[in-house]
């Protein structure tokens, strides 16, 4: 396979689990609960919005009901907050916001190598750096779905009841996008190695180093 078509297919992946990545942060699908229920007090959660229908915190002396759909960190859910972000959840944001830039960043690097503006040794570099980027993305999105999955199901004391709710699209999206992103690291891996084989990035520094030679003697 040729290193142009292994650079284009791993920009294509990039870009597919950039997209996945951002709508699964943007959207309040992660856990829904089963719409067969005949009352549903918790309805669906994101990273960043929770959805209740006159939900109410269990042993809070308030007997506040909460409605409707809000940001997470609105005012509204502000006596709720501890209740409705535990510690893991909180990892989860934060590292999704991470591996979304690290994806962000490395389809700018790869825009740049496709332009073709670079030299050979600079071009390695790039390859390098989104490879890194990439495979350091998949590594943290993958922790981030297995302690969101792990989470829902074993802790009894957050908003949902496991039995009656289920994992969703939006945790579906966030799961491929760290395949996707895998892949596209996989493919600059090989073409960074290729490059190096060929000995194209190390042809522009000895060709300035012999230069200058000449033109101090």
């Amino acid at each position: 396979m040729e290193s142009k078509t292994l650079v284009r297919s791993g920009f294509i992946c990039n870009l597919i689990a950039c997209i996945l990545n951002g709508i699964a942060m943007a959207t309040p699908f992660w856990i829904e609960s089963w719409h067969r229920l005949a009352s549903r007090r918790f309805e669906k959660a994101g990273l960043w919005e929770f959805c209740f229908n006159s939900f109410q915190v269990p042993m809070d002396p308030s007997f506040i009901s909460y409605v409707g759909c809000w940001w997470v960190f609105s005012p509204y859910y502000y006596s709720i907050r501890t209740y409705l972000m535990p510690y893991w959840f909180i990892v989860v944001q934060w590292v999704s916001c991470l591996v979304f830039i690290f994806l962000i960043l490395s389809l700018l690097l790869q825009i740049c190598y496709l332009c073709e503006k670079f030299s050979s040794w600079r071009n390695l570099i790039i390859l390098r750096v989104c490879s890194g980027f990439l495979m350091t993305g998949a590594c943290l999105e993958a922790c981030v779905v297995m302690i969101f999955g792990l989470a829902y199901r074993f802790d009894r004391t957050w908003v949902h009841r496991y039995e009656h709710s289920f994992l969703s699209w939006s945790y579906g999206f966030a799961t491929m996008s760290v395949f996707f992103a895998l892949f596209a690291g996989i493919f600059y891996i090989i073409t960074a190695k290729n490059y190096r084989r060929k000995g194209k990035h190390l042809q522009e520094p000895i060709d300035k180093t012999v230069q200058m030679q000449h033109t101090y003697q």
